[in-house]
């Protein structure tokens, strides 16, 4: 991944879309939704997420 101003995600966001995958290929049964959202912004500038 890239981005301007970014480098301090990338691991995170790397780490969330590698559960995702792995929870599809493994074909896991879930009782609920899984959804995967990654938005850009600031920490204290973004609209979803914890302050």
């Amino acid at each position: 991944m890239y981005g301007r101003g970014s480098v301090d995600d990338k691991d995170n966001t790397a780490t969330d879309l590698m559960v995702m995958l792995l929870l599809k290929r493994s074909n896991a049964t879930l009782d609920r939704n899984v959804l995967f959202l990654a938005e850009a912004g600031e920490e204290r500038n973004v609209k979803f997420g914890p302050d």
